[in-house]
């Protein structure tokens, strides 16, 4: 369908404008965070020299929350620092998802490309994401037009496939992106099935395809001891929908469930309002029929821009929260329980329609007029989260590990080790104020026992998702080495300096000789030999 541009110009100019402005806003927010050095901000960690190791390839029983993503990293670290990838990572999931609205929209017209891909990028629900340290996340949603571009390419159905792959690849690094990624591929497959050429295997071949790049984390969660989620995670991770406020919040794309990563400006009438006109003027231009789409077309895009924040809020509520609870007992269902995730496909319908009705307003009343209307939308989106770009700053830095940390890794060297003080996060001076998840795991080529219990604040109280296994944690606090090692622990490490508590070594701990924020005792039988050989 070809569309006369707002601007004269081909469709390929018109797509490359939409990126241009997709990759300025990326950089805008996140040049930061590039430079030499790792990133450490909450969920997402890295270390300099990632390996294969046990927690790794998701084989520890622990949620396969990160296969394959951390292999896929251990594996490219020796040619690409795991500090360039997570960077790359990070732009990556803010430019790709406009620049694939602007290939999507391409044939509407250069304003309708850098509409789309400006709602998309300066929105709260990217920022958002961001701010919870979910960047593979983020890069998995922001695959979505990539894939449904892919299905709908012209040509032999091999070539199709062949695209399809290549665009789901980045989304399957994480369990979440994966399912994302093949809803969006079957559903498209399946509005486009009476086109010519298509055929019913095709369709079965993507089918089958988006199955296979799910298997890391499924065959990851069928050999761990944690293929069913908890009823607490339905509450911890439901958005935050208080009251009129609440509902504006979640509607526009906000109301994200960590309380430390919400945006000061969603709290107040300005950013809600305009986040909202930006929906209300995308229900018009879908509901006034300017859009020159198929009818598949308008009520899959009427489904996006509905659906999404209607079961995020109806799972929030009273009954929704007793339903969905109870079927978190359901193995896999875990993945979905951060319902906030959902509404990146709101916002991905609501940039669409926003250049849709931009291309339709040039139409009708001239590029003059498409101009103000554009330029009224890019507000609108500045000011539903002006703070973001901020934000972001101050959470995303380089840094470098200090001295002793390869000291310490080595020393441990391939034993299974205990992590303390039993908590998941950790706050280090080097690092900054934030927290960061324990990044010690991704370095050991061993078993590592860490806590990766939640707690989540809501209601003035908080909620705790998980059940570790602290049999090795109260040995350790009793002085019991014995029934430490019967746990098959053969060294401890602990970090100085962070939230929570370390009770003192016990006697018979061997303290290995180390400098910087990591202590390591060995706890090895010395009956059966010098461990430490293998280090």
């Amino acid at each position: 369908m070809r569309r006369r541009d707002v601007w004269p110009g081909s469709p390929g100019r018109a797509a490359f404008a939409g990126c241009v402005a997709s990759i300025l806003l990326a950089l805008a927010w996140t040049w930061p965070a590039l430079g030499r050095g790792q990133l450490l901000y909450r969920d997402f960690v890295q270390v300099p020299d990632p390996v294969l190791g046990p927690s790794v390839l998701g084989a520890v029983g622990q949620a396969p929350r990160a296969v394959p993503l951390d292999a896929v990293t251990a594996l490219l670290a020796p040619v690409v620092p795991s500090g360039v990838q997570q960077q790359v990572m990070l732009v990556a999931s803010l430019a790709l998802a406009g620049c694939g609205l602007a290939v999507l929209l391409r044939r509407h017209g250069t304003a309708a490309c850098v509409i789309a891909a400006a709602v998309a990028v300066w929105s709260p629900y990217a920022a958002q994401r961001l701010l919870v340290g979910q960047p593979p996340t983020l890069l998995g949603w922001a695959m979505v037009p990539w894939l449904v571009a892919a299905v709908r390419l012209d040509g032999s159905p091999r070539r199709r496939i062949l695209a399809v792959l290549v665009a789901a690849l980045p989304a399957a690094l994480t369990p979440f992106g994966g399912l994302l990624a093949l809803a969006v591929v079957v559903v498209t497959a399946l509005t486009t099935r009476h086109r010519p050429g298509r055929h019913r295997r095709e369709w079965l071949a993507l089918a089958g395809l988006g199955a296979a790049w799910c298997l890391p984390w499924v065959v990851a969660g069928l050999r761990g001891a944690s293929a069913a989620g908890e009823t607490s995670g339905a509450r911890a991770f439901a958005v935050r929908a208080d009251g009129v406020q609440g509902v504006l919040d979640v509607l526009g794309g906000g109301g994200i469930w960590a309380p430390a990563a919400a945006l000061a400006s969603r709290a107040h009438a300005p950013a809600l309002l305009a986040s909202a006109a930006l929906v209300i003027v995308a229900a018009l231009v879908l509901a006034v029929g300017s859009v020159r789409t198929g009818r598949a077309d308008r009520w899959l895009l009427a489904a996006a821009l509905v659906l999404p924040a209607l079961v995020a809020l109806t799972l929030a509520s009273g009954p929704g929260l007793v339903l969905w609870g109870e079927a978190q007992h359901v193995p896999g269902v875990g993945i979905l329980r951060d319902t906030h995730r959902l509404l990146g496909l709101t916002v991905l319908a609501t940039a669409v329609l926003l250049g849709l009705g931009v291309a339709a307003l040039a139409r009708r009343l001239g590029p003059v007029a498409a101009a103000g209307a554009a330029a009224t939308l890019v507000a609108l989106a500045v000011i539903g989260a002006p703070d973001a770009p901020a934000r972001v700053h101050a959470a995303y830095r380089p840094t470098g590990f200090p001295a002793g940390w390869s000291e310490a890794v080595a020393a441990v060297g391939d034993r299974t080790t205990l992590v303390l003080p039993w908590q998941p996060f950790r706050r280090q001076a080097w690092v900054g104020d934030q927290p960061f998840l324990d990044p010690l795991p991704l370095a050991l080529r061993g078993h590592a026992i860490a806590s990766r219990n939640l707690s989540v604040p809501r209601d003035g109280g908080a909620v705790v998702v998980g059940s570790d296994d602290t049999t090795a944690v109260e040995a350790w606090a009793r002085g019991d080495l014995e029934a430490l090692r019967l746990a098959g622990v053969e060294a401890v490490v602990t970090w100085a300096d962070t939230p929570g508590e370390t009770p003192q070594p016990p006697p018979g701990a061997r303290r290995v000789g180390t400098t910087g924020p990591l202590r390591v005792w060995l706890v090895d039988d010395p009956s059966t030999g010098p461990s430490s050989a293998r280090s």
